[in-house]
């Protein structure tokens, strides 16, 4: 089973990033090809357009990302 390329893509900033990386951690182990995106990837939300962003969204990505990564990686 592969995760596409329509997952990574989305990876990155903004809710579209939150829903892929939440979406990569139910598929878990067989989305693994997304963990060098997921790795080369800055965790934060990023620093354009920072006063629009709240620390809850910041957090919100991290805890996605962290969820993805270790679903990927926990057989």
């Amino acid at each position: 089973m592969s995760c596409g390329p329509l997952l990574v893509e989305h990876l990155g900033r903004g809710a579209k990033g939150i829903v892929a990386a939440a979406a990569l951690a139910e598929i878990g182990p067989p989305a693994a090809e997304a963990l060098p995106v997921l790795l080369a990837s800055p965790l934060r939300q990023g620093s354009e357009d920072l006063e629009n962003r709240t620390v809850a969204e910041d957090e919100t990505w991290l805890d996605a990302c962290a969820q993805a990564l270790e679903s990927i990686t926990t057989p």
